[in-house]
């Protein structure tokens, strides 16, 4: 499902899936109101009751496909995908997102990516009327500011306002005219011009709307896609280190995707290269590595999906390793790139882990947590750590493998003992995560720095 997929704006609601559509369907609008949306909340609610749950925050290594988990987001239930309820502040490496707390409440949550550590949660959005929403949020990195589109149902307007990360509370900066409808997954954020852009359809037709995010004044809104053009455009991604607007064009003519950048002053659009063998996009899942030139996005493939890599450059594809590798109902959604270091985050939905422990704390000694059934220490540790089974329980017929931040794994041994002391001399400075797996099928994992 590509760009022309469209959010009517007085009748949505909070979106909690991602959904496939076929190419050969995208010329469809795709329209979800509330009745439909009160059947997919029931069956979110019986899902969560279901199963011993943990949202986790990780980081995502896209050339093999593995990732590896930060921590857990205590609270955190489910997740607003489509609309657009995630983006990153690379300047204080925030990872921000809309989200739903076990007692169904909406939050905006604002994440210490390196740490996992959440830094604020308020309700959000706070609106006067049933039909109002927020969607399609941008954080502007020069400013400093989360930026977002606003449906007052009141006035009938799409508003550009700006939103108090602490607070949740929103100010609206100016009316989009003419706006009725915001394609999904068509609109991006221009740091060096301080533009916020979008695809607002309305009685006049579909234009490519770019708003000076100071004023909410228009600047450009020219017809888009072009008279003639075969197919759509979605999975807009902004390049902001050059000012290049890329996104994914599906030539419904010969049945090709394509990687295409697109002149945001006059719709014009130049495409890169063809992508082989793209059939089918995961609407909500793509992002840009500015530093690599990179841009990635998700699609099926023969054996399940796959997390493509392309670049911006040749458009040429790079990796598709399958991804995630994990079982039903397990997911993770919601990729960022932390464009100041290149790290790639994402959600993972747990079902199995135990449970992941920052133990970041001055008693090396102590277990955190009274369920825990190892005790790693001394943490951070500089030359050697020990790992001790809590009670009678031994590593019998156990492992024990350690991987970096990256997802590599650097130690791995298997182990038959109540305790093990690891050399970590030759270890460089950094974050790791021990996984400690029992013969009886049990698993922990815990994360350590090594100094």
């Amino acid at each position: 499902m590509d760009g022309d997929t469209s959010e009517e704006r007085g009748d949505t609601a909070v979106y909690l899936f991602s959904v496939l559509v076929p190419e050969r369907q995208k010329e469809i609008t795709f329209i979800i109101v509330k009745k439909i949306l009160i059947i997919f909340s029931f069956c979110f609610s019986l899902c969560n009751n279901s199963f011993a749950q943990k949202e986790f925050l990780v980081n995502i290594n896209s050339a093999l496909g593995t990732h590896n988990q930060i921590d857990s987001l205590p609270g955190v239930n489910w997740i607003q995908v489509i609309p657009k309820g995630k983006t990153f502040d690379k300047t204080n490496h925030r990872f921000i997102f809309v989200g739903i707390d076990n007692l169904n409440q909406n939050r905006l949550y604002s994440v210490d990516a390196p740490t996992a550590t959440i830094l604020s949660s308020p309700v959000f959005p706070i609106l006067q009327n049933q039909g109002d929403n927020i969607s399609e949020l941008y954080y502007d990195n020069v400013s400093d500011t989360l930026y977002a589109l606003h449906w007052d149902s009141n006035e009938g307007k799409e508003y550009l306002v700006w939103i108090d990360i602490a607070s949740g509370l929103f100010t609206k900066i100016n009316s989009i005219p003419g706006v009725q409808y915001i394609a999904i997954g068509g609109d991006a954020f221009d740091e060096i011009n301080h533009r916020f852009i979008l695809t607002g359809m309305g009685s006049s037709g579909t234009n490519l709307i770019s708003i000076d995010a100071t004023s909410g004044a228009v600047i450009y809104n020219p017809v888009f896609p072009p008279s003639g053009t075969s197919g759509n455009f979605g999975n807009f991604q902004m390049d902001n280190s050059t000012g290049i607007l890329y996104a994914l064009h599906w030539d419904a003519m010969n049945s090709i995707e394509y990687l295409s950048k697109i002149n945001p002053v006059d719709g014009s659009f130049q495409n890169v290269n063809s992508l082989p063998q793209i059939n089918l996009i995961v609407t909500a899942e793509g992002a840009f590595n500015e530093l690599s030139k990179e841009y990635l996005f998700e699609t099926p493939g023969a054996a399940g999906l796959e997390l493509v890599t392309v670049d911006a450059i040749s458009g040429n594809i790079i990796y598709s390793p399958s991804f995630p590798n994990l079982n039903s109902p397990e997911n993770i959604i919601q990729f960022q790139f932390d464009n100041s270091d290149g790290t790639l985050y994402g959600l993972n939905w747990d079902t199995t882990t135990l449970h992941i422990e920052d133990t970041l704390t001055s008693n090396q000694n102590e277990n955190l947590k009274t369920k825990s059934i190892v005790s790693i220490y001394p943490n951070p540790a500089t030359n050697q750590l020990t790992v001790e089974s809590v009670g009678s329980k031994q590593f019998a017929e156990g492992r024990i493998e350690i991987t970096n931040s990256l997802g590599v794994t650097v130690y791995a041994e298997s182990v038959n003992l109540k305790s093990k002391i690891i050399n970590l001399k030759s270890f460089p400075s950094g974050i790791y995560f021990i996984k400690l797996y029992f013969g009886d099928g049990t698993m922990e994992v815990r994360k350590f720095v090594k100094e």
